[in-house]
């Protein structure tokens, strides 16, 4: 894998474990708690980040093969 490809996996991965350690935060947190919202938006910046990387490395017909994937965190559309 070229090293601007590498360094765009690394973003990646890096903006997908982001997304899904906030939405655990979020999960966590009670529904009164006033930063909620706030905690809500930055997950789903960091998911929208993670998706345009994944797109960008995609673009470039990464050689990576199916085993070298990392298992991609799925986030629900809707947390309740």
């Amino acid at each position: 894998m070229p090293i601007d490809e590498t360094v765009l996996y690394d973003e990646f991965a890096r903006a997908r474990q982001e997304a899904v350690e906030l939405t655990d935060r979020y999960r966590e947190a009670p529904s009164d708690a006033p930063d909620r919202d706030a905690l809500w938006d930055q997950v789903v910046r960091r998911t929208e980040t993670a998706r345009s990387l994944l797109e960008s490395l995609l673009d470039c017909g990464s050689g990576v093969s199916d085993q070298d994937q990392a298992p991609v965190a799925r986030i629900p559309a809707t947390v309740k």
